[in-house]
């Protein structure tokens, strides 16, 4: 068992659902350590948020997020028009870098789901 990660709200089979060209709401995240307890940031010197399509090699967003809660695991991440300009299906990770230079990826068994619709006008 690895670290885990709690949304929110989830949505169907995704993690995370929104619309092309959508900027709100953030992606909003509670960062678990392997017992499913929110994971102390308070050594962290920030967070990072990657998202690509399975299909791609390169990352579409590979971004500075933010640590909402540290002594509660709270992190998000804000979006750009960048980010959501394409429709489709795709994988995220927030990634910590600690005090001590070292990184830990959440969550560790897998990705987050995310699904970008597209708009009907």
């Amino acid at each position: 068992r690895g670290n885990r990660l709690t949304m929110p709200t989830t949505y169907g089979a995704a993690d995370f659902v929104t619309k092309k060209g959508d900027t709100e709401p953030p992606i909003e995240a509670t960062l678990e350590d392997a017992d499913g307890q929110p994971k102390d940031l308070t050594n962290a010197n920030g967070v990072d948020f990657h998202m690509k399509d399975p299909r791609e090699d390169a990352a579409k967003v590979d971004a500075a997020g933010s640590i909402d809660d540290a002594a509660n695991g709270k992190v998000s991440y804000q979006w750009t028009a960048d980010d959501v300009d394409t429709e489709g299906d795709f994988e995220a990770e927030f990634e910590v870098t600690w005090s001590d230079g070292d990184t830990e990826t959440f969550p560790k068994d897998g990705y987050l789901d995310l699904k970008i619709l597209d708009t009907l006008a």
